[in-house]
C-alpha cells in the first residue's frame, strides 16, 4: 500500500454524545478527509448533566423552535430526546449477555455503555439529537459485545420508529425484530421519547431529498431478493388483470345489478365532472389517511392504559415494531416481507494461476473485472426492480 498522507484531530475539543462532521486537511497539502466523529458509549459519570432534561430546559427548547423564531435558523428543524431505560428477555437461552444499545437518526449515531453478564440490562441513559429532518426514523439496535474484538458484535434485535409517530413523554415497551426487521426477535426495550420541532422549517425541509447515510452498506446481489421483486411485479400485474376483468364484466352485463350501478356512477361523473375538480380528489386520500391515524391513535391509547407491565405491552409493541419496520423499509404492511437487507461482506478475490507468460497473468485480472462489472449490473437491476415495485405498490 502506498502512503497518501496523514492528519490529526484533537478529540478533546469535541463534545460528548454528539456527531461532528470534521473536514481534516492532510499534511503537506495531500488533500482532505471528511470525517464523521462521535464520542459515545460513556458511563453516566463521564457525561456532564445539562438543563436539557429539566422542565425549565424543555421550555427553552420549545421557545427556540416556536413559530416566531422560524427565520433564525431554517436548517435547525427540531430536537429529539430519547431515554433508553432498560431491556428484558433479550435471549431465549439462559446464558448472560454483554448488551449495549445503539441509536441512529440519519448520520448521528450514539451508543450506551455495556451492561455485562445480564439478559435484562438497565441502561438508564438519555440522548439528545439535533434534527435536520423530521421525516426520518429513529433506529434502535441492541448488540452483544465481543470482548475479544476479533469479530463484529452480534445483533440481538432492532427497531425502527418514525419520528412523527412519537408520543411525547410516554414510557413504552417495544418488541424487537431481527436484523432485517422482518421477523420477531426475542426481547423488549423500554423507551421514553420527546420530540420538539418547528413545523414551518420541517415543511421547507420536505422539499429537499433525504440526507444520504454515510455508513450505508454496499448493496449485494442476491437471487432470492430478485425473485421476491419479480413476485411483487406478478402480484401487481394480477391485480391489474383482475381489475380489467371486473370492468369488462360490467360492460358485458354479467351481473345486472353491478352493471347498473357502474353505469349510473359513470353517467354521474360524466355529467358533473370538470377539470378544476381533479385536485379535489386528493382530499379523499387525505381524509382516508386522517381516519387511519385517528383510529390507530384510539387503538393505541386504549391498549396503553390497560396495563403497565412488559408482558402486557408485548403484543401492542409487536404491532408497533411491524409498523415501524414498514416505515423504515419504505413499504406497506402487506409487502414488508418482500424487503430484505443484505449485509455488506468483503467480496472474495480470485487468485490467479501462478507462472506463465504475461498474457496468462492478465487473464485472471480480466475475468475478475468482468465479474465485478456483471455484479454491478445485477445489483442495479435488483435495485431498479425494488424501486419500481415499491412505486407501483404505493
Amino acid at each position: 500500500n502506498d502512503f497518501m498522507g496523514r492528519t490529526q484531530v484533537n478529540l478533546k475539543r469535541l463534545a460528548w454524545e454528539k456527531s461532528h462532521v470534521v473536514e481534516a486537511q492532510l499534511l503537506d497539502g495531500a488533500g482532505s478527509l471528511r470525517l464523521l466523529i462521535t464520542i459515545t458509549g460513556a458511563t453516566i459519570s463521564n457525561v456532564s448533566s445539562d438543563n436539557y432534561f429539566s422542565q425549565r430546559g424543555r421550555m427553552e427548547i420549545v421557545n427556540r423552535y416556536s413559530l416566531l423564531r422560524t427565520h433564525e435558523d431554517v436548517d435547525d428543524v427540531g430536537w429529539l430526546q430519547v431515554k433508553v431505560l432498560r431491556g428484558q428477555r433479550l435471549t431465549e437461552e439462559n446464558h448472560k449477555l454483554d448488551a449495549f444499545c445503539v441509536l441512529e437518526v440519519g448520520n448521528t449515531r450514539l451508543q450506551t455503555h455495556t451492561e455485562y453478564k445480564t439478559a435484562s440490562p438497565n441502561w438508564e441513559r438519555s440522548f439528545v439529537f439535533d434534527l435536520r429532518d423530521v421525516h426520518t426514523w429513529l433506529e434502535v439496535a441492541i448488540y452483544d459485545e465481543n470482548r475479544d474484538r476479533k469479530s463484529q458484535s452480534k445483533c440481538l434485535g432492532r427497531l425502527a420508529l418514525r419520528l412523527l409517530r412519537i408520543a411525547n413523554g410516554e414510557r413504552r415497551w417495544f418488541a424487537l425484530r431481527d436484523k432485517s426487521l422482518e421477523a420477531r426477535a426475542p426481547g423488549l426495550i423500554e423507551l421514553e421519547m420527546d420530540l420538539i420541532y418547528n413545523p414551518v422549517r420541517a415543511a421547507v425541509r420536505t422539499l429537499n431529498p433525504f440526507e444520504e447515510k454515510v455508513m450505508q452498506p454496499d448493496p449485494k446481489f442476491k437471487l432470492a431478493l430478485v425473485r421476491r421483486n419479480v413476485n411483487r411485479f406478478v402480484t401487481i400485474i394480477d391485480a391489474l388483470i383482475d381489475f380489467g376483468n371486473f370492468v369488462d364484466s360490467c360492460w358485458q352485463w354479467e351481473n345486472p345489478v353491478r352493471s347498473s350501478v357502474a353505469f349510473l356512477c359513470y353517467m354521474t361523473i360524466a355529467w358533473n365532472f370538470e377539470l378544476h375538480m381533479l385536485p379535489c380528489t386528493l382530499i379523499v386520500l387525505l381524509l382516508v389517511n386522517l381516519a387511519y391515524r385517528v383510529t390507530e391513535s384510539h387503538f393505541q391509547a386504549r391498549h396503553h392504559h390497560s396495563s403497565s407491565s412488559p408482558s402486557a405491552f408485548a403484543a401492542d409493541a409487536d404491532s408497533a415494531a411491524m409498523m415501524s419496520s414498514s416505515a423504515a423499509t419504505g413499504c406497506g404492511a402487506d409487502d414488508c416481507n418482500s424487503v430484505e437487507f443484505v449485509d455488506s461482506t468483503e467480496e472474495e478475490r480470485y487468485d490467479g494461476a501462478g507462472g506463465g507468460a504475461d498474457k496468462d497473468e492478465d487473464a485472471p485480472t480480466s475475468w475478475r473485472e468482468k465479474i465485478k462489472a456483471a455484479h454491478g449490473i445485477l445489483v442495479k437491476v435488483q435495485q431498479g426492480l425494488d424501486l419500481v415495485a415499491s412505486m407501483c405498490e404505493s
